[in-house]
């Protein structure tokens, strides 16, 4: 995302942590993700997938398409999480994966 956006009082800043979760959610919910597609454009999602990809911040400026696939991915990373015993191949615990999701999930619910 371009910098400008960070300062856009719209914006919803993410940080290190609730890009690694929100992409780790993305790759590891297909049903999901192939559920999107009848929303989202396939090629606009694999952008914001990408988007995520190693990403220390990100500011979004959310429009009904993104927020429908980021609440969509968040929904269904936490039910997969829930009660698991995942060891990611980042840096981060479960639980700090689980907290950023609640974190992003509150902040989409917000209207903008």
């Amino acid at each position: 995302m371009k910098k400008f956006q960070e300062r856009d009082p719209r914006a919803i800043n993410l940080d290190a942590t609730e890009c690694c979760a929100l992409g780790t959610g993305f790759a590891h919910n297909p049903e999901t993700m192939s559920q999107l597609v009848n929303f989202v454009d396939k090629d606009k999602l694999k952008s914001y997938e990408d988007e995520l990809t190693d990403s220390e911040h990100l500011a979004l400026i959310p429009d009904d398409k993104i927020q429908t696939a980021y609440t969509q991915i968040v929904a269904a990373e936490l039910r997969r999480l829930k009660g698991a015993k995942i060891t990611f191949e980042c840096v981060h615990s479960l639980e700090e994966h689980t907290k950023a999701l609640q974190s992003v999930t509150a902040r989409f619910s917000k209207p903008f």
